[in-house]
């Protein structure tokens, strides 16, 4: 019945055990019906509906900040609430469990359960809020890619592409400057495309000494790669840049 998948054998054994008088009789028991009727997203669904409505909004922000879960983070947010007994709730509903003094969602099908019922909109909103906490946080924060690397997604799901251009650009930069080209590609090129697009679309446009920057960081990246060509072009956008900017 589980057709292989690891969680779903585990909350069939645990609902055969809920429903045992006692765990000897776990393998004689046939499965109950809504195991077979829902399969995993039925199993799934009851383990979150076990959650208090009180609790569902910080299982939301939890959700959206990733499978792991951020305390800090959730405390700045949510200053009010007891967050020890929230996750107590949490684990004894299986939703939440801790390895290694570390607090997650105990599978990422219940994330994405969480995450599924949320609208466009709600969605958004508590990006956007997730996003402004890590700002508030980020220049303490002690890892510069990543910490930057997380802004530009939150920015960019809250529908803020200006706030992602930036921090997709610091991102870019830092990957560079310590050796992680491949990264520091992908940051600078989304970085270089949001750029673009808002030279198109805003009048005012993107700094020149900004995309000097930008090109820099990228020609790095590039020529660490082998990436010659890519490499001498972008330097040479950085090059023009800097003269533009003391005509």
């Amino acid at each position: 019945e589980s057709e292989g998948n690891a969680f779903f054998v585990v909350e069939v054994i645990r609902a055969l055990g809920e429903n045992a008088r006692d765990l000897t009789e776990v393998g004689m028991r046939t499965l109950p019906k809504s195991v077979f009727a829902g399969g995993v997203t039925q199993i799934v669904n009851q383990r979150l509906q076990r959650i208090p409505a009180s609790g569902r909004p910080l299982l939301n922000l939890a959700g959206v900040v990733g499978r792991q879960i951020d305390l800090d983070l959730l405390a700045r947010l949510k200053p009010d609430i007891d967050l020890q007994s929230w996750l107590n709730v949490c684990a004894d509903a299986g939703v939440l469990d801790v390895q290694d003094g570390v607090w997650r969602f105990a599978h990422d099908k219940l994330r994405e359960s969480v995450l599924s019922a949320l609208d466009d909109d709600e969605r958004r909103a508590i990006h956007r809020q997730v996003a402004a906490a890590l700002e508030a946080a980020y220049h303490q924060a002690g890892d510069p890619v990543e910490s930057a690397a997380r802004l530009a997604h939150h920015w960019s799901e809250s529908g803020d592409l200006e706030r992602e251009r930036v921090y997709m650009a610091v991102a870019c930069e830092a990957s560079a400057n310590s050796g992680a080209y491949k990264q520091a590609k992908v940051y600078g090129e989304r970085a270089m495309s949001l750029a673009r697009e808002a030279q198109i679309d805003s009048a005012r446009g993107v700094e020149p000494a900004w995309m000097g920057r930008l090109y820099g960081a990228l020609g790095t990246a590039y020529s660490g790669l082998g990436d010659y060509v890519e490499s001498r072009r972008c330097f040479e956008e950085q090059l023009m840049l800097a003269r533009s900017l003391q005509d």
